[in-house]
């Protein structure tokens, strides 16, 4: 049986793509993958153990040399190339993002020109200065919500291999 029909695989794997593993025990990297959303009971946790057994078989992991009492798991450079071939995200995925920041950088420069005509408004439309302060006011905030979006957009596509 080849490691990718494993159970929780993917899982395992997205904790290998975003951890270096050095002195883990099997519970260590059990709690990683408890944070992609696996339900945590005891089959799931006999299937991340399989998981770490078969890494050990197949030369991806090691057992630490140190005598503790819980045996605990460093990576091989075998790893590295596993990492090579499974973690790297597809290009349509980076295509995606930078289509999604480039739409939000035209709702930007949109929305900044709709906030400053707002002023213009208030003078031609004195008695609903307050309602045209409380829109500009949100849209400002969304503004500034929409930028922040493109930030974090940009630091994630510079980190994708």
């Amino acid at each position: 049986m080849n490691l990718e029909s494993l159970p929780l695989f993917p899982q395992f794997m997205r904790v290998l793509c975003s951890y270096r593993i050095s002195s883990f025990q099997v519970s260590d990297i059990f709690s990683k993958v408890l944070l992609l959303g696996v339900e945590n009971n005891n089959i799931n946790y006999q299937n991340v153990y399989r998981l770490v057994q078969r890494f050990v078989k197949e030369g991806y992991l090691v057992i630490d040399g140190t005598k503790t009492s819980y045996k605990t798991y460093s990576e091989t450079e075998e790893m590295n190339s596993l990492r090579a071939r499974l973690c790297s995200e597809p290009k349509e995925i980076i295509d995606e993002l930078i289509s999604v920041k480039n739409q939000l950088e035209l709702e930007v420069s949109s929305l900044s020109s709709e906030i400053e005509l707002y002023e213009e408004l208030k003078q031609s439309y004195p008695n609903l200065q307050f309602i045209i302060e409380q829109l500009k006011q949100k849209n400002t905030k969304h503004l500034s919500y929409l930028k922040n979006k493109i930030n974090a957009l940009c630091s994630l596509i510079m980190h994708l291999p």
